[in-house]
């Protein structure tokens, strides 16, 4: 919606795990915020190292990298920001995931895609309680790709918001 898109291109981003950070150069084109990527301490290593080949040619927003969830809360206080992870996420166990309720709780928007289940977890009811919990909207849409394999036809994004 435009009052989405309003709310990703005047905040910062943080992008819970990024894979390889191409998606920086996204982020770097809607706004000039800051950009921070969570992730394992070895993926952060791969991404910096990624980082620095791009910025040759191309300009990429200050990025900060985070493998501990209370250094990256405590970064975050005061800062408007939005989330997206794309699998990560929905791949963690529920402890980790928990740890990171403030931080959702706090978010203008957040927007997970995530496959059906994962460990046993069934997702679709993971994010209808974490909404509930957070009191935060939810809204879920279907992930659509094309040539989709079964492997795909039940994923979904899941948007949280106030």
């Amino acid at each position: 919606s435009e009052k989405q898109l309003n709310k990703i291109n005047n905040s910062v981003v943080l992008e819970i795990g990024p894979g390889l950070g191409l998606n920086s150069l996204i982020y770097s084109e809607k706004n000039k915020n800051e950009i921070f990527f969570y992730d394992l301490e070895q993926m952060s290593e791969i991404q910096k190292k990624v980082e620095n080949s791009l910025r040759k040619n191309c300009h990429i927003n200050k990025i900060k990298y985070f493998s501990d969830v209370n250094n990256l809360e405590a970064k975050l206080i005061n800062k408007d920001y939005v989330i997206f992870s794309s699998y990560a996420f929905s791949e963690f166990p529920i402890k980790l995931r928990k740890k990171f309720d403030d931080i959702i709780q706090n978010s203008k928007l957040s927007i997970f895609l995530s496959n059906e289940s994962f460990e046993n977890v069934e997702n679709k009811t993971y994010f209808l309680s974490l909404a509930n919990r957070l009191k935060k909207s939810l809204e879920i849409k279907k992930f659509v790709y094309p040539s989709q394999d079964g492997f795909t036809k039940d994923h979904n994004y899941f948007i949280l918001e106030n």
